[in-house]
């Protein structure tokens, strides 16, 4: 009879089991919330078990500077992980665009027009503008009635928006461009909104101290007071300064001048690209490329007919028809067989196979999740990636395992 008793016991949870996985699924966790999804609805839980928010929500994203962007009834808004809502649902478009330890702002759109709010949800600008671009050193793009502008992070403007475009203010200068007697000029504009003096047929952002700038009968760099550094005798150049090192070409064969125009490393090289933050830059002799020092010195010696810039340590490369990843001796991580490849993340790194879909491998080639999606969007970040399924075009986040966080 006890017998009897604990099978039917068990079948009720069976049965129990059965219906509850079919009303609830649950998506893998990301920084310690699941997502869980009941009659086409999404909502979250914490590994502890305990809900976080209902599943209400038509769409939802993984939680990300502890906030996660969502949709409910059509409309988008945010919400923190305590489950509040620090962004109204009454958006037709939010985006985290800043976040500090005690700072966040959201970009967020509706029919009045484009604003952003604070970590809280106030508006530290009303939503007047046409669109606004997040933030780079503490400045986004705004435009209203077709002309740009930057904003601070207080919601103040550093530039008003009067120009045809703007670029973000590097060396305490935005680079501009507007209309003058009928061709476009360009300029610079500080944090007093006020205009250098000069203006230019063509002009770069600054960088390290110097800016590119071009006329109809002259080329100079010039400094962030305005005025000429050196004149460009060279038969081409680098249009910014990396590393404290600008490229240059005489003759057909590239060297390194200073940010003062000095001669650093003389013209040697078949090619040269910019200095990377690591200190090697790749450099072409005959049909091949290796990389050097910032004195010179030959490092990688000249194997591959493409090589990129190194970052966190690998590079890029390419044997002409493939491509691997090799590190800062030189030495391949992953050899030169895949259509295309990306920069690791997190010690994973996209692949593509000769099918075009992708996967990835670990920093020694060890296939660690299936070569399955069409795209990878986004490399891992905080345990996850963003991929596009090959079916139906489904943006999804997966973790380190290949499970789907949130669809």
């Amino acid at each position: 009879m006890k017998r009897l008793v604990a099978m039917l016991l068990l079948v009720v949870m069976l049965g129990s089991t059965t219906a509850f996985s079919e009303s609830i699924v649950m998506y893998a966790p990301h920084n310690g919330i699941s997502i869980c999804c009941r009659n086409g609805k999404y909502g979250f839980v914490r590994d502890d078990g305990e809900e976080l928010h209902p599943p209400v929500f038509d769409e939802v994203n993984i939680f990300r500077n502890n906030c996660s962007i969502v949709c409910k009834n059509g409309l988008w808004g945010a919400i923190d992980k305590t489950g509040e809502n620090i962004v109204p649902y009454e958006y037709d478009y939010v985006e985290l665009a800043y976040s500090s330890e005690t700072t966040k702002r959201f970009i967020v759109s509706n029919a009045k027009g484009t604003g952003i709010l604070n970590e809280v949800g106030e508006p530290i600008c009303e939503l007047i503008y046409d669109s606004i671009r997040g933030y780079h050193n503490e400045l986004a793009i705004v435009e209203f009635n077709g002309l740009m502008g930057l904003i601070d992070l207080q919601g103040d403007l550093v530039v008003s928006p009067q120009w045809e475009w703007i670029y973000y203010m590097t060396d305490g200068w935005a680079l501009v461009s507007f209309e003058q007697e009928g061709e476009t000029r360009y300029s610079f504009v500080n944090s007093k909104n006020e205009r250098m003096e000069q203006t230019y047929l063509y002009a770069e952002p600054f960088s390290e101290g110097v800016a590119f700038v071009m006329d109809e009968d002259s080329a100079n760099m010039i400094s962030p007071l305005g005025k000429p550094i050196f004149d460009i005798s060279w038969d081409d150049i680098h249009f910014s300064c990396s590393q404290g090192l600008i490229g240059v070409c005489k003759n057909g064969l590239w060297g390194y001048c200073s940010n003062n125009g000095d001669i650093i490393i003389s013209p040697t090289w078949h090619n040269a690209m910019p200095f990377a933050p690591e200190g090697l830059a790749s450099v072409k002799v005959d049909d091949k490329y290796g990389y050097i020092d910032e004195c010179g010195r030959m490092i990688i010696e000249p194997f591959w007919a493409t090589a990129s810039d190194f970052s966190n340590g690998y590079a890029i490369v390419s044997d002409g028809n493939h491509y691997g990843l090799i590190d800062k001796s030189g030495s391949i991580c992953i050899p030169p067989i895949w259509n295309d490849l990306q920069y690791p993340s997190e010690g994973l790194v996209a692949v593509q196979d000769s099918n075009g879909l992708w996967g990835f491998v670990d920093l020694s080639g060890k296939q660690q999740i299936d070569l399955c999606f069409s795209f990878v969007l986004s490399g891992f970040e905080n345990g996850c990636a963003l991929v596009i399924e090959p079916e139906n075009n489904r943006q999804i986040w997966i973790n380190s395992i290949g499970e789907v966080v949130c669809p």
